[in-house]
Protein backbone atom coordinates (compact mmCIF):
# COMPACT_ATOMS: atom_id res chain seq x y z
CA UNK A 1 0.00 0.00 0.00
CA UNK A 2 2.86 2.36 0.65
CA UNK A 3 3.79 2.13 -3.05
CA UNK A 4 0.68 4.21 -3.71
CA UNK A 5 2.18 7.09 -1.78
CA UNK A 6 5.86 6.86 -2.61
CA UNK A 7 7.99 4.71 -4.82
CA UNK A 8 10.79 2.56 -3.54
CA UNK A 9 13.74 2.58 -5.90
CA UNK A 10 16.33 -0.07 -5.26
CA UNK A 11 19.37 2.16 -5.79
CA UNK A 12 18.10 5.64 -4.93
CA UNK A 13 19.24 6.57 -1.41
CA UNK A 14 16.77 9.46 -1.11
CA UNK A 15 13.85 7.22 -2.07
CA UNK A 16 14.93 4.67 0.52
CA UNK A 17 15.13 7.38 3.18
CA UNK A 18 11.69 8.71 2.21
CA UNK A 19 10.32 5.16 2.29
CA UNK A 20 11.75 4.55 5.77
CA UNK A 21 10.46 7.87 7.09
CA UNK A 22 7.00 7.22 5.69
CA UNK A 23 6.93 3.74 7.20
CA UNK A 24 7.96 5.15 10.57
CA UNK A 25 5.30 7.89 10.44
CA UNK A 26 2.56 5.47 9.43
CA UNK A 27 3.55 2.95 12.10
CA UNK A 28 3.38 5.61 14.77
CA UNK A 29 0.10 7.04 13.48
CA UNK A 30 -1.63 3.67 13.21
CA UNK A 31 -0.36 2.44 16.59
CA UNK A 32 -1.70 5.56 18.30
CA UNK A 33 1.65 7.12 19.20
CA UNK A 34 1.73 10.89 19.29
CA UNK A 35 3.42 12.63 16.39
CA UNK A 36 5.00 16.04 16.56
CA UNK A 37 3.17 18.75 14.70
CA UNK A 38 5.83 18.79 11.95
CA UNK A 39 5.71 15.03 11.49
CA UNK A 40 1.91 15.04 11.43
CA UNK A 41 1.99 17.77 8.77
CA UNK A 42 4.51 15.76 6.74
CA UNK A 43 2.30 12.66 6.93
CA UNK A 44 -0.80 14.64 5.98
CA UNK A 45 1.01 16.16 2.99
CA UNK A 46 2.24 12.77 1.77
CA UNK A 47 -1.21 11.24 2.09
CA UNK A 48 -2.87 14.24 0.43
CA UNK A 49 -0.42 14.12 -2.48
CA UNK A 50 -1.66 10.58 -3.16
CA UNK A 51 -5.29 11.66 -2.73
CA UNK A 52 -5.77 9.92 0.61
CA UNK A 53 -6.43 10.54 4.24
CA UNK A 54 -5.25 8.08 6.87
CA UNK A 55 -8.76 6.61 7.10
CA UNK A 56 -9.21 6.22 3.32
CA UNK A 57 -5.78 4.62 3.05
CA UNK A 58 -6.67 2.18 5.86
CA UNK A 59 -9.94 1.35 4.09
CA UNK A 60 -8.08 0.62 0.84
CA UNK A 61 -5.66 -1.64 2.72
CA UNK A 62 -8.53 -3.65 4.23
CA UNK A 63 -10.24 -3.89 0.85
CA UNK A 64 -7.03 -5.14 -0.76
CA UNK A 65 -6.52 -7.66 2.04
CA UNK A 66 -10.10 -8.90 1.83
CA UNK A 67 -9.67 -9.72 -1.86
CA UNK A 68 -6.58 -11.78 -1.05
CA UNK A 69 -8.42 -13.68 1.68
CA UNK A 70 -11.32 -14.40 -0.66
CA UNK A 71 -8.92 -15.86 -3.21
CA UNK A 72 -7.25 -18.03 -0.58
CA UNK A 73 -10.65 -19.15 0.69
CA UNK A 74 -11.70 -20.23 -2.81
CA UNK A 75 -8.45 -22.17 -3.27
CA UNK A 76 -8.90 -23.97 0.06
CA UNK A 77 -12.50 -24.84 -0.81
CA UNK A 78 -11.37 -26.29 -4.15
CA UNK A 79 -8.72 -28.39 -2.43
CA UNK A 80 -11.31 -29.72 0.04
CA UNK A 81 -13.51 -30.73 -2.89
CA UNK A 82 -10.54 -32.50 -4.48
CA UNK A 83 -9.82 -34.39 -1.25
CA UNK A 84 -13.47 -35.44 -0.93
CA UNK A 85 -13.41 -36.72 -4.51
CA UNK A 86 -10.25 -38.72 -3.82
CA UNK A 87 -11.77 -40.21 -0.67
CA UNK A 88 -14.88 -41.30 -2.57
CA UNK A 89 -12.77 -42.86 -5.33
Amino acid sequence: MMERITTRASYDVRAKEAWAQLQDLLTKAVSGQALTRDKQNDLDELLASAGHTLQSWRTDAFRYGRESFETIDRLIEQQLKNVRSLIQA
